[in-house]
């Protein structure tokens, strides 16, 4: 993935049975904040496990990844072309696994906190910001995808009416509720 504006320096951490990998780097906007990017194994999926992407800020008092804060630091450019330069060197690790991309603003609950909460972004039953994160690697994704196709492989994850999942070969600009990226 060929990025046009800077990055941070990333901290690798890997354990050692493969369950994840994590990627530390200091966000440098209007004050220096700790982010975390941490490639979780989820699951198996035929002769490759899955690793989801989470990010956020990192909370050094449980380890963990608080993926519902918005940060406003003033350095979104950077950050996000941290987070997408991980993943060459994910697959640079894990060259026969796949990468899933689902944003934590994509659940029922989520939903009823912005119901809550937020009277003018919740309208006709609808809140702006839900899916907002996978919306944004969606576009990367969409903008590009004629020169990612030579590098890596995009499914589209979707629900049928019983909520079951399902991959198809990704389309672009087609809703989803995930991404799976795999490296060719």
């Amino acid at each position: 993935m060929n990025l046009n504006s800077n990055t941070y320096y990333l901290s690798e951490n890997i354990n050692e049975n493969n369950e994840y990998l994590r990627y530390f780097f200091i966000s440098e906007g209007n004050q220096a904040i700790i982010k975390i990017i941490d490639y979780q194994f989820v699951q198996d999926y035929g002769d490759h496990n899955i690793y989801n992407l989470a990010f956020g800020n990192y909370n050094p008092e449980n380890d963990t990844v608080v993926d519902d804060a918005n940060s406003n630091n003033g350095d979104v450019y950077p950050v996000f072309n941290t987070v997408l330069s991980s993943i060459p060197k994910f697959f640079e690790i894990f060259p026969n696994e796949k990468i899933i991309v689902q944003g934590s603003d994509n659940t029922e609950e989520f939903l009823n906190k912005c119901k809550q909460n937020c009277i003018k972004k919740y309208k006709d039953g609808k809140c702006r910001k839900f899916n907002q994160r996978l919306r944004i690697y969606k576009n990367y994704v969409d903008k590009n995808y004629d020169d990612l196709i030579n590098e890596y492989t995009f499914y589209g994850g979707y629900k049928d009416e019983l909520n079951n999942s399902y991959l198809e070969k990704y389309i672009k600009h087609k809703e989803y509720f995930s991404v799976v990226v795999e490296k060719k």
